[in-house]
């Protein structure tokens, strides 16, 4: 009840209240401007200005309510004398205060209340200056301001008519009538220009007779210099003067001047003419006003002039261009969304509709036209006569009617239709519009074809998924299955639905599962099943597997269900062991091969050793690996420098690297390895890891050492042998000479020279190979330089008689090549040196020795004489040639001569294998 809201000076409130003597007082149009800008600025159908007695709450201004009063029980009034502020109700459905107020529980069914107090001129709460709307909303804080300043006008007008009431009884004094109108006359005026609006006299010819403090602050004038001296038109638009008289003349039938008359022409017919103006100030500035203009009259009731009201409606007209671009914004959302919206009415007409859904046509054929769902028509109409079947039909109509009459909160519906050969899908939903003023029902339509795409991919995917896939409901009953659950387990999904999740857990297990399985459900979370334990699962035929679980939730609104998913492990654990296998392989391996591995991470400083690289090392197993740095103390001087060196450049080039350093031992032994790595770098070129091997290769160094000295010893024998080669050739020739020295016959000097040339050109080719660093092969270029001077020296060729040129490549020969070669060269170079040049002729004689790809060429020419007409080389009798022809062939080679100009011999093959 109100009773418990008095307070203590209650009494003395009430009392200053039947002092003012206006309850139950006939409407007054100061009140009446007040409430109705209350209204306009705070855009309400209702508006108050309330007073609140013992027992009721009593309108001595309203707009919109038909009743004259309530009761305080539930009252908002009631409620809002005892803030200090303005008190602001957005929904009074959620507020108890006010659940007993007629207002709220019954015609007009107000939601939204807010109120401003209007005191006393001592201070006491009399009653409230209030706007209220039937829809919960709030207010800007400019409207919450203005409601405040119309409250404080309230007070002045209440003020002004208690000191009208006291000059009327003080007037009843003859003796002070003169001095009490002086006072009153006096506050009156400071009233109305303390007064928080313009307030203008006009006599009837609408020269200014006064001008409030108010009009001076808002319009720049002083009173001065306006009143007695202009009409209102001064500070008035000109062309809104004019505008207003044109209307008037069209809507009064008569001619209106474009003057002050267009202000009062309504005047006798309406008791005020209330319309926004613009006034201009001094300076030239604007601003919009609401201008309430009334009659004053005279002690008889005759008019005596006007009065213009006017308060600066600046801020109202920005919250409404706020508004309007916040309307336009909202449409502009709603346009851009995919969601299709439209307002019904009460009748199912629509009312609203955004641009997807004006945009969208569906190509439903009707009577031979295309239907569309445009404003104005009645949508469950169309439905039921399936004009708009694409839209879900007359399933939907009757979805969206039980919503309109109330039976249904809410209405939704998935349905597909196809629109230019595509099938597609879409939601429908219809729910109550919130403001049932300006609609019934909202119905909307979205397009979830991708969203059922989606779906339908996601149900492949879990049906080709390689594991099982089992669906749980909080009962621990199976909801569903993928194809990979039927195969793993041997059911069919159709012997699972509605099992307990125990069928497919080892009889073993199941009570314990079903206990861990109600505790999963107090605080389900997605994660591993079993971590840490082996895990298996039961096929129909009894026999188990080992599996691997994964546990998630869904959210399905009504229930929690739990996603598992099984993978069968079987090979996985085949191949561990497997794997554990092959580990125990490879170490022994890497113990056979003296092989061991390591790894060092850069980042984390942590170092990793085999068991072999404690071994080779010689360190206990038992103790960590030692530190990059501490590696040194293990080789010797001599090795680590290298090997450093060595890691050094690959963690700053990225190259690999191997070399053998020797490593000591602890217990002072000496091993050798090879040590090889590389480094693992990241995205910033920084080193991640260095990992590598060391390998102990101290068998293989000594058995190294044991075969090079036997190579020392071999290759000691093999010069010796060439020496004596050599030795025995040069005295073969020298014999050869000696006994050339002892016969007459020249063709036999000839011949045994030549002999001993040949032998002297195979002596030459041992020598060069006793000086060669390389047993196997000869440098083929010093050697034919050697036997070419040795030729030219031995049939005393003169200086300046023959010019040889000597083009040899640099290439190595094996034994079994150079010999062949050396007398090919021998013989064809003698037989220039004997035939070519007769009678101290002069020429030249070329040799080169070249490699084209694996083939050898050896070109031998001279520009001398040539050969004699008509010799036939192939059958050729010469000793010298037959002898070319043959090493040509021991070469597997093949001979071209040219005999142009000289002569030509071109000599092409391949190593001898």
């Amino acid at each position: 009840m109100f009773h418990t809201l008095l307070f203590e000076n209650e009494i003395l409130r009430i009392q200053k209240l039947h002092e003012y003597l206006i309850l139950d007082t006939e409407p007054d149009q100061a009140f009446d401007n007040i409430a109705s800008l209350a209204a306009h600025i705070c855009a309400t159908p209702f508006a108050l200005i309330t007073l609140v007695d013992r027992e009721r709450e009593w309108y001595k201004a309203k707009k919109g309510i038909a009743v004259n009063e309530t009761s305080r029980d539930g009252g908002f009034c009631t409620q809002t004398i005892l803030h200090q502020d303005v008190m602001v109700v957005p929904n009074a459905d959620n507020d108890s205060r006010f659940s007993a107020n007629t207002l709220v529980t019954s015609e007009p069914n107000i939601r939204f209340y807010a109120g401003a107090q209007v005191r006393a001129h001592t201070g006491e709460a009399l009653g409230t200056v209030c706007v209220l709307d039937t829809v919960a909303r709030e207010l800007s804080p400019e409207q919450i301001e203005a409601l405040r300043l119309l409250a404080r006008q309230a007070e002045a007008a209440l003020e002004l008519r208690r000191k009208e009431m006291v000059l009327v009884d003080k007037l009843g004094d003859a003796k002070n009538t003169e001095q009490l109108l002086q006072t009153m006359l006096g506050e009156y005026k400071e009233i109305l220009g303390s007064a928080n609006m313009s307030i203008i006299s006009t006599d009837k010819q609408g020269l200014i007779t006064s001008f409030n403090r108010s009009a001076q602050r808002m319009l720049g004038y002083t009173e001065a210099e306006v009143v007695g001296k202009h009409t209102p038109l001064l500070f008035h638009d000109a062309d809104e003067v004019t505008a207003r008289a044109d209307n008037l003349s069209d809507e009064l039938g008569r001619a209106i001047t474009p003057g002050f008359e267009a202000f009062i022409a309504k005047l006798p017919t309406a008791s005020a003419d209330e319309r926004e103006w613009t006034y201009v100030r001094k300076d030239g500035s604007r601003f919009p006003v609401r201008l309430s203009v009334t009659t004053l009259h005279g002690s008889e009731g005759n008019i005596t002039g006007f009065l213009k009201i006017a308060i600066d409606i600046t801020f109202l007209k920005e919250a409404e261009d706020r508004l309007k671009n916040s309307e336009r914004f909202t449409r502009a959302v709603l346009d851009a969304l995919s969601k299709q919206f439209c307002v019904l009415d009460a009748k199912g007409n629509i009312v609203e509709a955004n641009k997807p859904w004006l945009d969208f046509k569906y190509e439903h054929t009707l009577e031979g036209g295309t239907q569309a769902l445009e404003i104005g028509q009645n949508y469950p109409a169309l439905l039921d006569a399936e004009s708009a079947s694409s839209r879900g039909g007359k399933a939907f109509a009757e979805g969206i009617r039980s919503v309109l009459n109330g039976a249904a909160s809410h209405f939704s519906l998935e349905y597909s239709c196809r629109t230019q050969s595509v099938q597609q899908w879409f939601a429908g939903k219809a729910i109550p519009f919130p403001d049932q003023e300006l609609g019934s029902v909202i119905v909307m339509h979205e397009n979830i074809s991708e969203n059922k795409y989606l779906e339908h991919r996601f149900r492949q995917a879990v049906e080709s998924a390689p594991y099982a896939i089992v669906m749980v409901n909080e009962t621990g009953a199976i909801v569903a299955v993928n194809s990979q659950t039927e195969t793993s387990f041997g059911y069919s999904r159709i012997e699972l639905f509605g099992q307990p999740v125990e069928i497919l857990v080892p009889e073993r297990f199941r009570s314990a599962h079903f206990g861990l399985r109600h505790a999963y459900f107090v605080v389900p979370t997605s994660r591993p099943m079993g971590a840490g334990r082996d895990l298996y699962g039961v096929r129909k035929d009894g026999s188990e597997f080992p599996v691997e679980i994964g546990l998630s939730l869904i959210d399905s609104h009504d229930e929690t269900l739990v996603l598992g998913t099984i993978v069968d492990i079987t090979e996985r654990k085949q191949a561990m062991a497997a794997l554990k296998a092959s580990e125990s392989d490879l170490k022994e391996a890497q113990r056979l091969s003296g092989l061991g591995g390591w790894k060092w991470d850069i980042r984390s400083g942590e170092h990793a050793w085999s068991e072999e690289t404690y071994r080779i090392y010689g360190r206990d197993p038992a103790l960590p690996p030692a530190l990059y740095p501490e590696v040194q103390q293990y080789f010797t001087p001599a090795s680590w420098e290298p090997l450093a060196a060595a890691v050094e450049r690959c963690m700053a080039e990225g190259a690999p690297y191997e070399c053998d350093a020797e490593v000591q031992r602890p217990d002072g032994t000496r091993r050798w390895i090879v040590a090889r790595g590389e480094a693992a770098f990241g995205a910033d070129r920084q080193v991640i890891t260095l990992h590598g091997t060391v390998q102990d290769i101290t068998e293989r160094k000594i058995a190294n050492g044991k075969l090079k000295e036997a190579l020392n010893e071999k290759e000691m024998l093999l010069k010796e042998v060439y020496h004596r080669v050599k030795n025995n050739l040069q005295i073969v020739s020298s014999l050869i000479n000696l006994q050339a020295r002892s016969v007459k016959n020249k063709e036999t000097v000839d011949l045994l020279k030549q002999s001993a040339d040949r032998i002297k050109a195979m002596s030459l080719l041992h020598e060069k190979l006793y000086q060669s660093k390389d047993l196997a092969s000869i440098d083929f270029n010093a050697y034919i330089h050697s036997l070419v001077e040795h030729l030219l020296f031995g049939y005393g060729v003169q200086a300046g008689k023959i010019n040889m040129s000597i083009r040899i490549a640099k290439v190595f020969l094996d034994v079994d090549t150079a010999i062949p070669c050396g007398l090919i060269i021998n013989e064809l170079l003698t037989n220039a040196l004997k035939h070519a040049f007769p009678d101290d002729r002069q020429g030249e004689i070329g040799i080169v020795f070249r490699q084209e790809g694996g083939e050898f060429i050896l070109v031998i020419t001279d520009n001398g004489v040539g050969f004699p007409a008509g010799l036939n080389l192939e059958n050729s009798a010469s000793l010298g040639l037959q002898l070319v022809a043959t090493l040509t062939n021991q070469l597997m080679g093949r001979m071209q001569v040219d005999q142009a100009g000289g002569s030509t011999f071109t000599i092409r093959f391949t190593t001898i294998s």
